[in-house]
C-alpha cells in the first residue's frame, strides 16, 4: 500500500515522505533516544524526509547549507507532512508541542487527526498511542546509563611562575624571595574520559574518571641564587568525579554543573642544576586534594560548544622528596608540609564537533587554563645555598593547548 506508493515515488531508492518542521525548534538527536548526542538544531519550516518511525521518533534526513545530506532522529510529535490537506492548525504565539497540553493561541490539537501519510509509516501508531496515554516518551531501550570513553590530546604553551619565602628566626615571612623562576615552554597533555550518566527528569547525574599525563621540556630563567638551566618534568594526575547536571534555556541551550570528588597528583623532575650550575637536582612531589568544581556547558550554532568553570582544591595533604645522586640538604626544597592548602583555577574551552563536516565522533578543542596553588613547608635547612626555616611557596600556571577530542 503505502510501502508501494513511496517505492514508485523514490523510483527504488530508499522509501521516504517529505515534511516540515512544525515547532519552533527541535532537536535532531544522533538516536531514537531523548538522551542521545545532539546533532543539530531543526527550526520551523525546514524541510526533510522522513524514513522510517520507531516509536515516537522518526529516522530523517535533511541539506545543510552546503548541499550535502545529514540525517538523524527528531520527535515525530514537532513534524509535519508538506504533502496533506488534512494537517491541524498550528498557533501562531507558542509552538511547544507536548503531550496532553493545550497550545497557547490555537485549539487543541486532536491527536488522532495527526496526517494519514505519517500515521501510516510503520511503528507510528504505537508510539502515539504512548503519547496519547500521557506517557513520558522514552527509548526501546530500558536502560538509564549512557557510557563512552574519550580520548582528547593537546598541545600546550605556557608558563609557571614559582617564588619561594623563607620565615626568619621570629616567625615573620621575609619580603624577598631567596628564589624564584619562570618555566616557559611546550607541552603534551593526554586526557582518558570514562563517562557513565544517569538521568532522573531534568537532573543527570554522571561518574567521570580522568587521566593526564604533562610532559614539560622548557628553559629555566633563575634569580640570583639561581643560574639558569633546563627542567625536564612529568605531571600525572588521576581525578575521579562525580557530576550532577541540569539544562536550562530554550533558544541557546545551557547545562549547569557541579562536579566534586578525589584528585590525585605526581610531578617528578629529572634534571634541574643547583646553584652551581653544575650539579643536577632530583626531586619529586606528589599530593592529594578534595576537588570541587561548579560551571556551564553553553551549545552554540554549528556545532560548537564552550565549556567554563571553576576550581576550588582543598590540599588534603602532600610530600615533596629528594632523589638522585644530589639528595642533600643544599637542594631548593626539604621539608614537610606545615598544613593544607587552598587551590584555585579557572578554565574554558571551546569545542567544534565535527559530526557536521562527515567526520564523525570527532572534534577540536581551544583549552584556557590559569591555576594558582600556595603551599607551606616548616623545618630548618639550606635551601638553594641559603638558611631558613620553613619556606612559603607561590605557583601560578597560565597555559593554552589546540587539540582534538575522539569519542568512542
Amino acid at each position: 500500500m503505502l510501502a508501494s506508493t513511496i517505492a514508485s515515488e523514490t523510483k527504488g531508492q530508499e522509501a521516504s515522505r517529505r515534511a516540515i518542521v512544525r515547532a519552533e525548534r527541535l532537536d535532531l538527536l544522533q538516536e531514537p533516544d531523548r538522551r542521545s548526542q545532539k546533532l543539530a538544531l531543526l527550526r520551523r519550516g525546514q524541510e526533510l524526509q522522513v524514513f522510517e518511525v520507531q516509536g515516537a521518533y522518526a529516522r530523517v534526513r535533511f541539506l545543510l547549507n552546503e548541499g550535502f545530506p545529514f540525517e538523524g532522529w527528531t520527535l515525530v510529535e514537532g513534524l509535519l507532512a508538506s504533502d496533506s490537506d488534512s494537517a491541524p492548525s498550528i498557533g501562531v504565539r507558542d509552538q511547544r508541542f507536548r503531550a496532553g497540553q493545550r497550545e497557547r493561541g490555537s485549539r487543541r490539537e486532536d491527536r488522532r487527526s495527526f496526517p494519514e501519510t505519517l500515521d501510516q509509516l510503520p511503528g507510528f501508531r504505537e508510539g502515539r498511542a504512548a503519547l496519547d496515554r500521557g506517557a513520558e516518551v522514552r527509548s526501546r531501550r530500558p536502560d538509564t546509563r549512557e557510557r563512552n570513553w574519550a580520548l582528547s590530546g593537546s598541545l600546550l604553551v605556557g608558563e609557571l611562575r614559582e617564588s619561594l619565602k623563607s620565615r626568619l628566626p621570629g616567625g615573620q615571612l621575609s619580603n624577598d624571595s631567596f628564589l624564584s623562576y619562570d618555566l616557559v615552554g611546550f607541552g603534551l597533555q593526554i586526557d582518558a574520559h570514562r563517562h557513565e550518566a544517569f538521568r532522573l527528569g531534568r537532573i543527570a547525574g554522571s561518574l567521570r574518571t580522568q587521566y593526564r599525563f604533562l610532559y614539560i621540556d622548557s628553559p629555566l630563567a633563575g634569580s640570583d641564587n639561581f643560574d639558569a638551566s633546563r627542567l625536564l618534568g612529568q605531571w600525572h594526575e588521576l581525578r575521579l568525579l562525580s557530576k550532577v547536571s541540569t539544562g536550562i534555556g530554550e533558544r541557546i541551550p545551557m547545562e549547569l554543573f557541579l562536579e566534586a570528588g578525589p584528585r590525585l597528583q605526581y610531578f617528578n623532575v629529572n634534571s634541574l642544576a643547583d646553584r652551581d650550575g653544575v650539579t643536577p637536582l632530583f626531586f619529586s612531589h606528589w599530593s592529594y586534594a578534595l576537588e570541587a568544581n561548579a560551571g556551564f556547558e553553553l551549545r552554540l550554532p554549528q556545532q560548537w560548544k564552550w565549556i567554563a568553570f571553576a576550581q576550588i582544591h582543598s590540599l588534603a595533604g602532600f610530600q615533596e622528596f629528594n632523589t638522585g645522586v644530589a639528595a642533600d640538604d643544599s637542594l631548593v626544597r626539604t621539608g614537610s608540609p606545615k598544613r593544607s592548602m587552598m587551590q584555585i583555577s579557572f578554565g574554558s574551552e571551546l569545542e567544534w564537533n565535527l559530526d557536521g563536516v562527515d567526520i564523525p565522533n570527532t572534534s577540536l578543542l581551544l583549552q584556557f587554563h590559569w591555576q594558582n596553588l600556595n603551599r607551606s613547608f616548616d623545618g630548618e635547612g639550606s635551601r638553594a645555598g641559603v638558611s631558613v626555616q620553613g619556606v612559603e611557596s607561590s605557583s601560578r600556571l597560565v597555559s593554552l593547548g589546540l587539540g582534538a577530542q575522539y569519542r568512542f
